[in-house]
């Protein structure tokens, strides 16, 4: 039993220091290729699934860089999707300010002809506690209606 460990042991060193050196010359490869304008794969490597302990062993790799061509393709695209983007949001700003441009009018446009209606009838009315009644009420109404302007305008 002790000479079984003890194998075990050794054979999951050996695999270690392969993985090593295979990782130092993948490395390697992988300097050398970046120094000489190469577009490299990367690091990557697999353990051999049967060498025994190499099961919960780590699998190291590196993703890939982009290149200057992919690098400058991108940010332009970024650039013309801000643009138009920007673009599309300007006039969607400008729709935007004609509706609420146009809800205002028609709203103070229904104000000016309610108040006309209350004028009407003040002038109907002679009695003078009727007609402070309707004060009262008509005063209301135009609070009111000072409200919904207020509102429309923030």
């Amino acid at each position: 039993m002790l000479e079984t460990r003890q194998s075990m042991r050794k054979e999951i060193e050996r695999s270690k220091q392969q993985i090593i050196q295979e990782f130092e010359q993948k490395k390697k490869h992988a300097s050398s290729q970046e120094g000489s304008g190469q577009e490299g794969s990367g690091i990557k490597f697999e353990v051999e699934e049967n060498q025994p302990g190499t099961e919960s062993m780590p699998v190291p790799s590196r993703p890939k860089t982009a290149t200057k061509s992919q690098k400058k393709a991108s940010k332009e695209e970024t650039s013309s999707v801000k643009k138009s983007t920007k673009a599309d949001i300007e006039k969607e700003i400008e729709a935007i300010k004609l509706r609420q441009n146009h809800e205002m009018l028609l709203l103070l446009e229904e104000e000016q002809e309610n108040e006309k209606q209350r004028e009407e009838e003040l002038k109907r009315v002679s009695d003078p506690q009727d007609r402070k009644r309707l004060e009262k009420i008509l005063g209301m109404e135009r609070a009111k209606a000072h409200s919904r302007i207020q509102q429309m305008v923030e």
